[in-house]
């Protein structure tokens, strides 16, 4: 019981930061290249500042269903 809390708290506490430090230098990026003007936007920056978000989303799945849905228990 003990082992899929420790599993739990690892995931969320080695990654969420992790993804939240890449994400905000992809997002300082953008308003770097909307601050400069560039005619295209933030071009590449965009989907890859939206990967880190699902990312991060999925992370916060996989933590929950291993607290519902503990991987070996007998439901």
């Amino acid at each position: 019981r003990e082992r899929w809390m420790q599993a739990k708290l690892i995931l969320i506490v080695a990654t969420l930061p992790a993804l939240h430090l890449l994400a905000r230098g992809t997002f300082q990026g953008m308003r770097r290249e909307v601050d400069a003007g560039s005619p295209d936007g933030p071009t590449g920056l965009l989907d890859l500042f939206t990967l880190q978000v699902v990312a991060s989303a999925a992370v916060l799945l996989v933590a929950i269903w291993l607290g519902r849905y503990r991987p070996g228990s007998r439901a």
